[in-house]
């Protein structure tokens, strides 16, 4: 049974620079409710344990920080943390992410309390770099969703419903003991779109209009974090087996069709640039692997084609050669 009216979910890994900022803006929300702070480290080698361990003599009564003996990865360690969450409702924070509005527990756990028929809310949130210093106000790139209802014709269109730290929901362990299980066993790495599809086959997301979150944009050389690990190589490969999964996920356990838009025109466009600006081995098998599943083939040599100039010789040599086989 739920001991707590909310649990707040915090995952890190190497974030020493950030998670400080990170659980301040958690414990400066202003809210009522019975609350716990969980924050599980997934064996970070920096100084993250040791501030953590610091806010836990501080607040002995409110965080409990969990402390990973090996790096497991951050969906399994998110996982294993949503396991341990004893709220009606989970709020998620990653440690590099912030949030921006004193009230942004409040307004989410009041939204949820009156309209029980919704399972989640999100809402809006700026973008920042490393230093903290704002990118944008408001993000409006892509997959960002419509105010309001969010549906499954969204998900189909690559449309996810919002940021990771941005999501408030009911907790489904109480119902389902193993529920969560799809989070560990989708993606090593991708955690928030499974949730996004998971939530969306239990029952009702609500995008909010609020702006009460902050996104940091980390790309390091050498970087532990998912994008600087990826930086320079194309995961349209990896997206796609991944949202496959996602796919068989939700036909086998829920008996629903996800049917995802045709975009393989828009994803050998963006295989072919990637290649241009990382020529590598990795980028170049992904572009291959994006190519077979075309239909109309001669489409996208007039393209590289119309491009040619845009392309480097020696890489515009090696397509030409392959479209020909």
């Amino acid at each position: 049974m739920e001991e707590f009216h909310i649990s707040i979910a915090i995952i890190c890994y190497n974030h020493a620079e950030f998670i400080s900022e990170a659980i301040d803006s958690v414990l400066n929300q202003k809210h009522s409710y019975k609350c716990e702070i969980l924050v599980s480290d997934d064996a970070s080698t920096d100084e993250t344990v040791s501030i953590l361990v610091n806010y836990q003599k501080q607040y002995p009564d409110l965080i409990n920080v969990i402390l990973q003996d090996t790096n497991i990865g951050p969906t399994q360690n998110l996982y294993q943390l949503l396991l341990q969450c004893k709220g009606k409702y989970i709020a998620i924070l990653e440690g590099d992410d912030f949030w921006t509005d004193i009230f942004k527990i409040k307004k989410q756990v009041e939204f949820l309390d009156s309209n029980p028929s919704i399972i989640a809310c999100t809402h809006r949130y700026k973008v920042v770099n490393e230093k903290g210093a704002e990118i944008v106000n408001e993000y409006f790139g892509l997959g960002r969703p419509l105010s309001g209802e969010y549906k499954l014709e969204h998900f189909e269109n690559y449309i996810y419903s919002g940021l990771l730290g941005s999501l408030v929901f009911r907790n489904l362990y109480f119902h389902n003991r193993n529920i969560y299980e799809i989070v560990k066993s989708a993606h090593p790495f991708i955690g928030d779109i499974t949730l996004n599809l998971l939530l969306l086959l239990n029952g009702r997301i609500f995008v909010m209009d609020d702006n009460m979150a902050a996104h940091r944009i980390i790309v390091r050389k050498n970087g532990s974090n998912y994008k600087s690990t990826v930086n320079g190589k194309n995961q349209i490969k990896n997206r796609l087996l991944y949202l496959e999964k996602l796919e068989k996920f939700a036909l086998i356990e829920y008996n629903v069709s996800v049917r995802y838009a045709p975009r393989v025109e828009n994803f050998l466009a963006w295989s072919i640039l990637y290649l241009v600006k990382y020529p590598n081995k990795h980028n170049w098998s992904v572009m291959v692997f994006v190519f077979k599943l075309l239909d109309d083939r001669k489409k996208f040599i007039n393209y590289i084609l119309l491009n040619i100039n845009k392309i480097p010789k020696f890489i515009f040599s090696q397509i030409i050669k392959f479209f020909k086989k």
